[in-house]
């Protein structure tokens, strides 16, 4: 294995936006865990937790580790301002934390090196806030004449599961194309998308956190 040097950090967890404040919460044993809320699920979570474990479709632990209040500065990428406000966290995040990672590296502006670096994400394929927006109304519209005619009610419909939002297109893509997207935003390597491939396996396994690499010369 080759040596590997970390030259950037950066990071977004629970009450920690940045490595000085996660470092801080890790001295001080801090439990950032918090009770899932409306705006964590897309919905009343009232209406999914039983405090009884077991009880069909419900939950009983509404504990988590959410991220609350970040908002991501849509200014300084090369997509659009537009284009990335309208993108959900599976985007968001890691554009974030990639962009602040290089700038920890001092090579946020050196777009000849830019060019030669990829994006390695871990990112598990489970359907997201904003993809719901997307697919939920596909199924809907597939399984409601169904559940119309097996309850013999005619005037029967599932509703909405949330108020919609205006969301890209780009949400329904939750498996590679994030890293693409980092890669363009970034002006990195298109290689990242090849590279999200090949171990996306590897990721699913693991869980690898956003791993930026920055080769010394091009692969």
């Amino acid at each position: 294995m080759q040596p590997i040097a970390v030259i950037g950090l950066s990071c977004l967890f629970p009450e920690a936006k940045t490595p000085e404040d996660y470092w801080k919460n890790l001295l001080q044993e801090k439990d950032s865990c918090t009770s899932a809320a409306a705006a964590d699920l897309n919905a009343d979570p009232s209406r999914f937790f039983a405090e009884k474990k077991g009880t069909p479709d419900k939950y009983y632990c509404a504990l988590g580790g959410y991220i609350n209040d970040f908002k991501i500065d849509p200014d300084g990428y090369l997509l659009s301002a537009e284009t990335i406000e309208k993108l959900g966290a599976t985007f968001q995040w890691p554009l974030h934390v990639a962009r602040e990672a290089l700038r920890d590296s001092g090579y946020i502006e050196n777009t000849k090196i830019l060019k030669e670096c990829g994006i390695v994400l871990g990112n598990l394929s489970f359907p997201t806030k904003a993809s719901n927006h997307l697919l939920l109304p596909l199924y809907q519209k597939v399984i409601e004449p169904h559940l119309q005619k097996v309850l013999n009610r005619p005037d029967f419909n599932l509703g909405s599961f949330a108020a919609e939002t205006d969301n890209a297109q780009l949400n329904s893509h939750i498996s590679g194309l994030p890293a693409a997207v980092v890669s363009q935003a970034l002006g990195l390597s298109a290689r990242s998308l090849v590279w999200m491939l090949l171990v996306r396996h590897h990721c699913m396994q693991s869980r690898l956190p956003v791993i930026i690499c920055i080769p010394e010369k091009p692969i």
